[in-house]
């Protein structure tokens, strides 16, 4: 039986916030997100807070039964509550902190429809349907509003279990449609309450599956759809251009519910489930027939739609710009204007109704320098140009997407430019007095968009100002059209590192640059100095000269970029470079990045990724050139022992082998080894043998030399010559065709030229082959791996990353043909789905690396992970469709894992971590490198497994902190490599932890902190004297970690500092809410807890209370604790 169920005669302990308002504050935010109590005031979220109660709940703990009447919500404040299957051996579903569950059971006396119980020790506040009723006795306004959700939520659900349509336990009515939804619809947006409710009760619920055709191009409009959840896209079905994607909570086809047109463009699902709820026009009509004065408002607004496609009719539009202009994907795309970020799907619709659609012929002006600004504009379709007054110069282009003038819209100025149709365009426009109109209706958007526009307007001004002396300088040799924001974006947009951001991001970076001028022969940069600004050339040339400026490497003109690597990867300058000419940048400073990309976490991390690319190709350049004078040494040696040499038929030379072969063999433990060996197995050689090494010395032409044991000599040599040495003689093509050559083969430098022509004969010797090399072997096709896998029956090790060609067939034939394989690599290969998985025959599997395998998902991974018990290493580098699911996929199957590489997966989150530490007692090796979700509590949860890493890379994962390292003690202690590069929030502290803690650390990576000072290296070396330390100098930037000290009293010693003894208060302070952690510090006796935090077993007594400890409280059960 529930915990649910049992007997409330024992009131339950009542929460008393008046010593803990941060956890208050937390749960009335959580109650206000919570589609029950989204639209109430905040008087009644307080009362509503007061009256939940607190319970404890021990691991594995009931806490409802399916079949059972439910009779509270509740709300997960510490801890993890599982949902399992009717037969109790699966784990559906985790639901994790800060998460309400059983809302059905507080509303209607419906039974439940999944058993739940904790997965550990949990915390949870539940609200009991008596209370809330006695509660909204004295809040009926909101008892009414409440009632109309609960009931159009609760339609929504019976509906949706009618269809069949399976949800997740916590699911039940969240994802159900009410009237806020509906009234997100503009023609809806005035209606009145009881007419949006019988809308809500009558739309039906949909589900489609990735690929399905929600709507098609050409029927005839009669229904519209609401998503709920998932995301589908607007494409054309003749050439497959994606248009706009549409997500949660986006709505679409209303225009079918007024007037009978044709669909201008199909709608498919490109997520793998998307749930829609349906109003058809039919629906509609018999609703207003009981709402005649509402049929009378939605006829009105109906106008505005009619007028919008009466203008396209206007237009004359071609198919493609029809569909381009439909009002969905113009709302979607507007999104991309910094203005309208925020808002809300229904203010997005309006302005999009209330655009003007405008066609401009190829070289007609658009708008002129100097005119008074009073509109933005939006390119649909085709380019524009900015070019100076005159027209000879262009300044920028910019294509589908781009928008201009948008600081117009609150201010009055003047345009900066002109800008000519390059060709012809559909471009919407915006009117300032129609944004003002349609703000007064939407008030609580107003103040937020006048804010972000201040901001843009006020780094507008400056930049202006900038312009105006920058080309007074120059006296006027360059227009300010130049410098404009249309242009900057221009030249950002070609600067490599930049190449995959959005249009917003490049919008926000061009108003947070600035302008300078150098004098001819003035340094801009030079080489070894720290690298702030990157420069984009706008006037003048510069010149890469020498250090003493003696030499000239290079000269750069207009539109050149330089120094963009070191502004993101903090490193000194490999250039000197001079102004040749009087010269105007524009320049972008590290500091006015790091703000930028604070708000696009996304391009953020697309930009470090191609800087470290961008950073390795110059190390290449400069030891391409500290080598270059060897290289023609080499060069010319070479040249040299080609005249000399006696054998010029072949192209390679045999007697250089045959040198080899007695350089191999002249330190006495070689010659002794091989002694044994030819006495071992002489009688079982085929060839004439040399019995006496010294022998050796005499032979003079290597085809005299037989010996099979010189085979792995030939190892050394390209595979290439391989198969020239099978040209010598009968005599060698025997010997090259011996089992031991051919055991593990590497193909990789034949990329080019393994084909389906020339596999077979590559594989003429490798029937005992038992490791394949196919790296890069980009002409492989899928028949090809069926003639691998017939000629090479024995493989154990096959590595196929970047065969490009390849898909789930080829893999396919891999699977179920290699029953002995144990290690496979097909990363890069993007064509693979995962249905190559399915009743593969891969049992012994030990590795498998399908990074960068984008298509692959759960539902394929569970297939693999399956019939792979054995599995110890995983790579899902960059697979994006992995989630938290495929995750416990690893650690239910893969019980064995010792290395998992997860960096780049966007969807995973701690939720995982929490699996692994459960299940994965073996695992030693974790990459989470750009895991941006995961957060201290994810690493906390980790540390209270029984793991001993041995390497653990938090590479960029921002949202760690100094604890994350901290609550790591057991799990850490034979640790050997550790990143935390790009971790801005750590501090020396988790220096100085490692340091007293992982005795075995050989490497360890501390660069991109900005809070690591030089006193973590020092200390490491102390501690750790053969370590290798990465780590950046930033100086005057943070201070000095003391370990265990005041700085205010010991600012000025210099003497050691030693750990301090950390109280179990402070612990428990940084573990747990500060308030929370005051009332189980009273709770517990006043023993310390030891600055080395324990290990794994003395954090998890975090959560793991004694019951016998708790104070006794007033009215409350031993399982319960009260906040009072």
């Amino acid at each position: 039986m529930s915990i649910e169920n049992e007997e409330l005669k024992t009131k339950d302990s009542e929460l008393n916030f008046s010593e803990n308002n941060s956890t208050k504050d937390s749960l009335i935010k959580s109650l206000h997100e919570h589609f029950l109590f989204k639209n109430v005031d905040q008087k009644f979220l307080e009362s509503l807070a007061n009256e939940m109660h607190i319970r404890l709940f021990n691991k594995k703990d009931n806490i409802i039964m399916k079949g059972e009447v439910g009779r509270a919500l509740f709300f997960i404040l510490k801890g993890e509550v599982s949902v399992i299957s009717d037969d109790g051996e699966n784990i559906l579903n985790v639901m994790g902190e800060q998460q309400f569950f059983g809302e059905i059971g507080v509303l209607f006396s419906v039974p439940r429809t999944a058993t739940c119980f904790a997965s550990k020790k949990s915390i949870i506040l539940t609200l009991t349907k008596e209370n809330l009723k006695k509660l909204l006795e004295n809040y009926p306004s909101v008892a009414q509003e409440i009632a109309l959700i609960a009931e159009e939520r609760f339609s929504s659900f019976v509906k949706s279990q009618d269809a069949e349509i399976k949800y997740e336990f916590s699911e039940e009515l969240s994802l159900g449609i009410s009237k806020d939804q509906i009234k997100n619809v503009p023609i809806f947006r005035d209606c009145e309450v009881g007419f949006l409710h019988m809308l809500a009760m009558n739309v039906q619920p949909v589900q489609y599956f990735h690929g399905d055709l929600v709507v098609k191009k050409g029927d005839i409009a009669n229904e519209m759809f609401f998503i709920v959840r998932g995301s589908a896209e607007v494409f054309n079905e003749v050439d497959g251009t994606v248009y706009a994607e549409l997500t949660t909570p986006s709505f679409f086809g209303e225009v079918g519910l007024f007037f009978e047109v044709k669909r201008t463009a199909s709608v498919r699902v490109s997520s793998n489930v998307m749930d829609v709820f349906q109003l058809t026009k039919n629906n509609l009509d018999e609703i207003l027939k009981k709402y005649p004065e509402v049929s009378e408002k939605i006829k009105a607004e109906a106008q505005v739609r009619y007028k919008y496609n009466e203008a396209r009719e206007k237009a004359k539009l071609d198919n493609q710009q029809e569909a381009e202009t439909e009002v969905e994907i113009v709302r979607e795309k507007l999104k991309v204007v910094p203005l309208f970020q925020q808002c809300d799907i229904g203010f997005l619709h309006q302005l999009a109704l209330s655009m003007k659609l405008c066609i401009f012929e190829k070289n007609q002006i658009i708008i002129r320098r100097g005119e008074v600004a009073n509109s933005m504009f939006f390119i649909i379709s085709g380019e524009v140009q900015v070019e100076s007054d005159d027209g000879s110069k262009i300044y920028a282009e910019m294509g589908q997407n781009s928008f201009f003038g948008e600081v117009a819209l609150f201010y009055d100025i003047r345009r900066t430019a002109n800008i000519r149709a390059k060709s012809q365009c559909t471009v919407m426009e915006l009117y300032k007095d129609v944004l003002d109109k349609l703000l007064k209706e939407y008030s609580g958007i107003e103040n937020q968009m006048k804010a972000i526009a201040k901001e843009n307007y006020d780094l507008f001004q400056k930049r202006e100002h900038e312009i105006k002396v920058a080309s007074s300088k120059n006296n006027g040799e360059t227009e300010e059209s130049a410098y404009n924001v249309e242009a900057t974006i221009f030249h950002l947009e070609k600067v490599p590192l930049f190449k995959k951001c959005t249009k917003i991001f490049f919008n926000s970076l061009a108003l947070h640059t600035s302008i300078v001028s150098f004098q001819k022969g003035e340094n801009i940069i030079k080489k070894g100095d720290e690298a702030n600004e990157m420069y984009i050339i706008i006037n003048g040339k510069v010149q890469v000269v020498s250090e003493d400026g003696s030499k000239t490497f290079d000269t750069m003109k207009n539109g050149a970029f330089f120094g963009e690597v070191g502004v993101v990867n903090n490193v000194p300058r490999t250039a000197t470079i001079v102004a040749a000419t009087n010269v105007d940048l524009i320049v972008l400073s590290r500091k006015s990045l790091d703000e930028v990309v604070k708000k696009y976490p996304e391009c953020h991390k697309i930009i470090l990724l191609e800087a470290e690319k961008r950073y390795k190709i110059v190390q290449k350049r400069v030891e391409k050139d500290n080598k270059k004078k060897y290289k023609l040494e080499r060069k010319e040696y070479v040249k040299k022992q080609k005249r000399n040499s006696k054998d010029k038929s072949n192209k390679f030379s045999l007697n250089r082998l045959l040198s080899s072969l007695k350089k191999h063999f002249n330190t006495s433990n070689t010659q002794n080894n091989i002694k044994m060996q030819l006495l071992r197995d002489h009688k079982n050689s085929p060839y004439p043998s040399f019995y006496n090494l010294d022998d050796l010395q005499k032979v003079t032409v290597i085809t005299q030399f037989t010996c099979p044991y010189f085979l792995n000599i030939l190892r050394y040599l390209p595979i290439k010559d391989w198969f020239k040495l099978r040209c010598v003689c009968k005599k060698w093509n025997h010997i090259m065709k011996n089992p031991l050559l051919w055991v593990d083969v590497d193909f990789s430098s034949l990329y080019n030229q393994l084909s389906h022509k020339t596999i077979s004969y590559a594989l003429f010797a490798c029937n005992s082959t038992t490791s394949l090399n196919f790296k890069g072997c980009w002409r492989l096709t899928n028949e090809d791996i069926l003639t691998i896998t017939q000629m090479c029956p024995h493989l154990n090790s096959l590595n196929l990353s970047n065969c490009w060609s390849l898909s789930d067939q080829g893999i396919g034939y891999v699977a179920l043909k290699c029953q002995s394989l144990k290690y496979l690599n097909i990363s890069f290969c993007s064509q693979v789905k995962g249905t190559c998985f399915l009743n593969h025959q891969m049992c012994n599997l030990t590795h498998i690396d399908i990074s960068y395998c984008k298509q692959i998902g759960n539902e394929c991974l569970e297939q693999l992970l399956a019939r792979a018990p054995e599995l110890q290493g995983i790579q899902f580098r960059r697979c994006n469709r992995i989630t938290d699911f495929g995750i416990f996929l690893v650690a239910r199957h893969c019980r064995r894992i010792r290395n998992i590489d997860l960096s780049d997966c966007d969807q995973i989150t701690n939720k995982c971590l929490k699996w692994l530490s459960n299940n994965s007692i073996y695992l030693k090796c974790l990459d989470l490198t750009f895991c941006k979700h995961i957060t201290n509590s994810g690493i906390y949860d980790l540390s209270l497994g029984n793991q001993e890493f041995e390497s653990l890379i938090l590479s960029y994962c921002s949202c760690l902190s100094d604890t994350a390292i901290l609550c790591l003690h057991k799990s850490i202690c034979k640790l050997k490599r550790l990143s935390i590069r790009g971790c801005s929030k750590m501090t020396d502290r988790v220096a100085f932890h490692v340091a007293d803690n992982c005795p075995n650390l050989e490497w360890i990576d501390l660069s991109g902190c900005p809070s690591i000072t030089s006193a973590s290296k020092n200390k490491l070396l102390e501690k750790l004297p053969k370590i290798i330390v990465i780590i950046d100098c930033y100086p005057n930037k943070a201070k000095q970690f003391n370990y265990g000290t005041d700085p205010e009293t010991d600012q000025n010693q210099n003497t050691k500092k030693i750990p301090r003894e950390v109280s179990k208060e402070e612990f428990y302070t940084l573990m747990l809410n500060k308030k929370l952690a005051t009332y189980l510090i009273n709770s517990f006796s006043s023993e310390s807890i030891s600055s080395k935090l324990c290990g794994a077993s003395d954090i998890q007594s975090e959560m793991e209370f004694n019951n016998n400890k708790l104070l006794p409280l007033k009215n409350s059960r031993p399982s319960e604790l009260s906040f009072s």
